[in-house]
């Protein structure tokens, strides 16, 4: 009767955990992109360790709206950001930006890069 039980609740458990399944999927907001709340931080998170300081790589500072406004709308940003991985051109290097980081930049330069 003993080993019925632990069977029994052995199966019952491995049901309700192998059951549960949760969806991570994380929503991308790109109605209104705003540079203080978007893209200031994304470039500091993910571009400001190379691209910001007294000798940014590539003479590129993205600390200051004009400098990144002036790279995104200029520059060449924007192909940097979407290469392909295997790129070694492919911005930032340490694996590039999610596809929701690029449809914000690229929202942000569609709406003419405002500072807001």
């Amino acid at each position: 009767m003993k080993l019925f039980r632990i069977t029994l609740s052995t199966i019952i458990l491995s049901t309700v955990v192998t059951g549960c399944t949760y969806d991570i999927a994380i929503e991308c907001h790109i109605e209104e992109v705003s540079y203080s709340n978007d893209i200031t931080p994304l470039l500091d998170a993910k571009c400001g360790s190379c691209h910001s300081g007294f000798s940014p790589e590539g003479n590129l500072d993205l600390t200051t709206y004009d400098s990144a406004s002036d790279a995104v709308l200029v520059g060449d940003v924007l192909s940097r950001i979407t290469l392909p991985l295997s790129s070694d051109l492919v911005m930032p290097p340490t694996g590039g930006l999610s596809e929701c980081d690029i449809e914000k930049i690229t929202r942000w330069l569609n709406d003419g890069a405002p500072n807001n």
